[in-house]
C-alpha cells in the first residue's frame, strides 16, 4: 500500500527532472544561438565544430516540443555554414595529402553527420585533378 502511495510522487518528480532539464537545455541553446555568430566569424572551424554540435546535442532534447522542427531546421543552417568553411580545408588537407589533417577534418564532418560529404569532396577533387592531368596532356 506504501509503496502505491509513493509511486505517484516518484512519476511527478521525475516528470519535473525532466523538465528541468528541458529548461536547462533550451536556455544552453538560447546562449549558443546569441553567441554562434561571432564564432563563425573567427572561422576557427575547430570552435565552430564545438559549438555547433553542442547544439546538436541540445537538439535531442527537444523531441516533443512545438518548436522542435524549427531548431532542426536552424541546427542544419549551422551545419551547412559550417561545412562551407570546412570545405576549403577538407580540400587543403587534401591536395597536399596531410594525413593528420584529413582524419581530423574526416572526425570534423562526422561530427555534424556529414561523413558523405567528405567521401563527395573527395572524388570531385580527384575528378578535378585528373582531368587536368589529362587536359594537361592534350594540350601540349
Amino acid at each position: 500500500a506504501a509503496l502505491q502511495e509513493v509511486a505517484p510522487i516518484h512519476k511527478a518528480k521525475a516528470k519535473m527532472v525532466h523538465l528541468s532539464n528541458t529548461i536547462r537545455e533550451v536556455d544552453t541553446w538560447n546562449t549558443k544561438l546569441e553567441t554562434i555568430e561571432d564564432v563563425f566569424e573567427t572561422h576557427d572551424i575547430d570552435k565552430i565544430g564545438k559549438e555547433v554540435l553542442a547544439l546538436h546535442r541540445s537538439s535531442l532534447s527537444f523531441k516533443g516540443l512545438p518548436d522542435f522542427k524549427e531548431r532542426v531546421s536552424q541546427l542544419e543552417g549551422l551545419k551547412d555554414r559550417m561545412e562551407v568553411i570546412a570545405k576549403t580545408r577538407l580540400l587543403e588537407a587534401m591536395d597536399s595529402q596531410n594525413i593528420d589533417k584529413i582524419q581530423h577534418m574526416v572526425k570534423l564532418f562526422g561530427s555534424i553527420d556529414r561523413h558523405s560529404s567528405v567521401g563527395d569532396y573527395f572524388l570531385r577533387s580527384r575528378e578535378e585533378y585528373l582531368s587536368s592531368v589529362i587536359n594537361s596532356h592534350i594540350n601540349k
